[in-house]
C-alpha cells in the first residue's frame, strides 16, 4: 500500500483557477498553450495573458514538487522511502493536479530559464537523495541525476498520460501510485551483451533516413513549444521554402499533426522490430527498445511526435487515440509483461548517446537493490 502523504494544503481561489488551467492544459496533451486560459476569457485575452498563465502553472508545478519532496525528506531518512513517499504525495488524488512542463519553449527566454532552473534544482535535490542511498548500498549504482530527472518526468507527466489512457481506469487512484512505485523501485529486468547487440541494431535504424523534413520539424516543435508555435514564418525560417509554400503546407494544422502521429507510430513499430528482431530474449529486447526510444526522442534529426500530443484543442482525437491504444495492446500482449508498466515520459535533458542508455537502463532496472525485491518477482540483472 502506498505510504501516506501529508494533508493537502487548503487551496485559495487563485490556486483553484490555476488548477483548472493545469487540467485543461493536461487534457489537450500539454501542447496547446491557449487552453490554460478560461474558455470565456480567450476571445478577450490581452497580449501576454496566455504567457502569464502558462508561466504560472509551470512555476506552481515546480513549487508543488518541491513541497512534496521536502515533506518526504522530512518524514523519512531512508532514500527509497523518500522516493516512494514523494511519488505518493504528487500522485495523491486528494492533491491538486499539476500541469506538465509542456510548451516550455513557447515562453520568453527569461521565463523559460526560470522554469528550467527550478526543475533542475529539484532534480539536483532528488539526485542528492539517490546519491546518499547509492553510497549507503540501498540503491543500485546509477547516474543519480538522470535517475532523478526520470522520476520527476514520470510523476509530472502522469496526469497527461491518464487523460490519454484507454478507458479502463487502470491509471487511477491507488493503482496508479503503486504502479509508478513498482516501476521506480523494481524496474523490469533486462540488459547484458544481448541487449547491447540489439541496441546497436536499433541505433543503426535511427541514423537512417527518417522521412519528410516538415514532419520531423513540426514534431520537434510541438514537443518543445506546443502546436501554436508551428507557424508559416517559423517553418520558412527553418526549412528551404518560402512563407507562401509554408502557408500552403499548414493551411490546416490538424491534418499535419495527424501525419506526424502516423510517422511516430510507424517509427515506434519499426524500432520495436529492430529491438526485438532476431532474438528470443524478450528482456534484452525491452532494454534495447528503451535505449532506442530514448535516443529517438533526444535527437533533433529523428524526434517523433509525443504520443501524448493530440490533434484537437478541445478534446482527444478518437482516431489518434485508437491507433495509440492499439500500440499499447500490441506491446502489452504480444511481447513481454514488461510493456504493461511502461509509458512514454520526458525527464532527461541531455542527448549524449551514453546518457540515453543510462536513462533507459534506469527505467528498466529500477533503483532498489536486488535483495529488496518483493517475493515472487523475477530477479533483475546486477548493474555492470
Amino acid at each position: 500500500m502506498p505510504p501516506r502523504s501529508s494533508s493537502p494544503l487548503p487551496p485559495s481561489q487563485e490556486d483553484l483557477e490555476f488548477v483548472q488551467a493545469a487540467r485543461r492544459f493536461n487534457a489537450t496533451g500539454a501542447i496547446w498553450p491557449s487552453t490554460v486560459l478560461p474558455p470565456r476569457s480567450r476571445a478577450l485575452a490581452k497580449e501576454g495573458d496566455q504567457e502569464n498563465w502558462l508561466f504560472e502553472i509551470h512555476e506552481r508545478s515546480c513549487r508543488a514538487l518541491g513541497w512534496h519532496l521536502s515533506g518526504a525528506m522530512r518524514r523519512h531518512s531512508n532514500p527509497l522511502k523518500v522516493v516512494t513517499s514523494f511519488v505518493a504525495g504528487v500522485c495523491n488524488p486528494r492533491h491538486a493536479e499539476l500541469g506538465a512542463l509542456g510548451s516550455v519553449w513557447s515562453l520568453p527566454e527569461s521565463r523559460r530559464r526560470h522554469v528550467q532552473g527550478a526543475f533542475q534544482e529539484l532534480a539536483n535535490r532528488l539526485a542528492s537523495v539517490l546519491e546518499a542511498g547509492r553510497s549507503a548500498g540501498a540503491i543500485r549504482s546509477c547516474d543519480c541525476l538522470i535517475a532523478s530527472q526520470l522520476i520527476l518526468g514520470l510523476v509530472l507527466w502522469t496526469p497527461v498520460a491518464v487523460c490519454q489512457a484507454p478507458p479502463r481506469k487502470l491509471l487511477n487512484g491507488r493503482r496508479l501510485v503503486e504502479g509508478l512505485q513498482d516501476l521506480v523501485l523494481y524496474g523490469r529486468s533486462g540488459g547484458g551483451p544481448e541487449a547491447d547487440r540489439l541496441s546497436q541494431l536499433a541505433h543503426n535504424f535511427l541514423v537512417g533516413d527518417q522521412g519528410d523534413p516538415l514532419q520531423c520539424l513540426v514534431s520537434r516543435t510541438i514537443n518543445r513549444a506546443g502546436a501554436e508555435a508551428v507557424t508559416a514564418a517559423f517553418i520558412a525560417s527553418e526549412l528551404p521554402c518560402s512563407e507562401m509554400e509554408a502557408n500552403q503546407a499548414l493551411r490546416r494544422l490538424h491534418p499535419v499533426i495527424d501525419s506526424c502521429q502516423q510517422r511516430a507510430i510507424a517509427l515506434v513499430l519499426e524500432l520495436r522490430d529492430h529491438a526485438f528482431g532476431g532474438s528470443e530474449d524478450q528482456r534484452a529486447g525491452f532494454a534495447a527498445f528503451m535505449c532506442g526510444l530514448a535516443e529517438a526522442y533526444l535527437r533533433d534529426d529523428v524526434q517523433p511526435l509525443s504520443p501524448l500530443a493530440i490533434s484537437s484543442s478541445v478534446g482527444p482525437c478518437d482516431a489518434v487515440r485508437v491507433r495509440w491504444r492499439a500500440i499499447w495492446e500490441l506491446l502489452g500482449s504480444g511481447r513481454s509483461k514488461a510493456w504493461q508498466s511502461n509509458r512514454f515520459g520526458s525527464g532527461s535533458t541531455t542527448s549524449h548517446p551514453s546518457s540515453c542508455r543510462r536513462y533507459a537502463h534506469s527505467c528498466v532496472r529500477g533503483f532498489g537493490r536486488p535483495a529488496r525485491r518483493r517475493p515472487g518477482m523475477p530477479p533483475a540483472r546486477s548493474p555492470r
